[in-house]
């Protein structure tokens, strides 16, 4: 790969990570309300997520999945029923002090219910799916290895 395509595919990953959604909002959320620590798990589990969602594009799943309306309609709902449900319980919490102290030392051990959280978020955004799908034969060369590629 030359020079000039490594340059174009980081300024691409750049602008991607640098614009919010709901895996950013969420972290953040996160960081706020139980520190730093659920942050980093929480986007480990969005980075997992979009990895795999990497993964399915590369392969070409995700051709399908964004030519076939019934599962990019299946993976919407599922996400937004799942966003609606994090937004209830974060409405109907019983948390009469919000102080991070308190949140920090009970929660930062909790390293699968963050992680959890972030890939189910960062795995139900179809809007991923469709991003990679449109990025990567951008970047990819048929003659060269593949695995090369992708890595």
């Amino acid at each position: 790969m030359s020079i000039e395509v490594w340059v174009y595919y980081a300024i691409a990953i750049l602008v991607l990570t640098a614009s919010p959604g709901p895996c950013v909002f969420l972290c953040i959320t996160k960081s706020v309300t139980e520190g730093f620590t659920a942050s980093i798990y929480t986007a480990m589990g969005s980075l997992t997520a979009i990895v795999g969602i990497l993964t399915l594009s590369f392969t070409g799943l995700g051709v399908i999945i964004s030519n076939s309306e019934f599962a990019f309609n299946l993976i919407k709902w599922v996400g937004a029923v799942y966003l609606i449900y994090l937004g209830l319980k974060a409405l109907t919490s019983n948390e009469s002090s919000f102080l991070v102290e308190s949140q920090c030392q009970s929660n930062n051990s909790n390293f699968l219910s963050n992680f959890v959280n972030g890939f189910m978020v960062g795995a139900s955004n179809p809007k991923a799916i469709v991003f990679f799908t449109a990025l990567f034969p951008q970047f990819i060369n048929p003659i060269e290895p593949l695995l090369f590629q992708y890595m």
